[in-house]
């Protein structure tokens, strides 16, 4: 009796990473004549799964995301957002809001004037955290040393909110550069 399909799936999460899967299932279905796929189309199913990081992109892959630990090159930015997470009153904090380093999250060819970046800083240890680019304009919440300053990790996350809620960008400022005027 041939295997079933639900055996061949689980063999083939087991065995093979996820870039390999569709080619061993498709490999193993037709040999026991329950798949009529070309190796044609077999291989357009994995070069399709290969190339989906560029129709569904994550943080790190787009650029807009940054992981920052001992070992990363972002030596300057790391050191400070350790020291303000290592001050009194900000031991328990996992939260920050701090502007951008100038290495970090530009575009060739940006700009030295461009609308200033923020990002949002998440400690996932005393020494490693996550920076994600959040919002580009003029800061709305008041400031202590370049980082937000606000006393909780509720105040940051109400000012996330309302960089959702503009669409992570001071649209007037925006529109003052790009025309020139600012």
């Amino acid at each position: 009796m041939p295997p079933t399909v639900a055996w061949l799936l689980g063999r083939a999460q087991k065995r093979k990473p996820a870039s390999q899967q569709t080619g061993f299932l498709m490999r193993a279905l037709t040999k026991i004549g329950r798949c009529s796929l070309s190796p044609a189309k077999s291989m357009h199913i994995q070069r399709s799964r290969a190339m989906s990081y560029q129709l569904f992109p994550t943080a790190p892959q787009s650029g807009t995301a940054i992981l920052y630990s001992p070992a990363s090159g972002y030596i300057s930015a790391h050191n400070a957002d350790i020291a303000y997470f290592s001050k009194p009153g900000r031991k328990s904090r996992t939260l920050a809001i701090r502007r951008c380093d100038q290495s970090e999250f530009r575009v060739a060819g940006e700009p030295i004037d461009a609308p200033a970046g923020w990002a949002l800083i998440v400690r996932l240890s005393s020494n490693t955290h996550i920076v994600i680019f959040l919002y580009r304009g003029e800061n709305f919440f008041a400031l202590e040393r370049g980082y937000a300053g606000v006393l909780s990790d509720a105040d940051i996350a109400a000012i996330a909110i309302e960089c959702f809620r503009r669409s992570g960008v001071d649209g007037e400022e925006l529109a003052k550069f790009l025309a020139g005027s600012r």
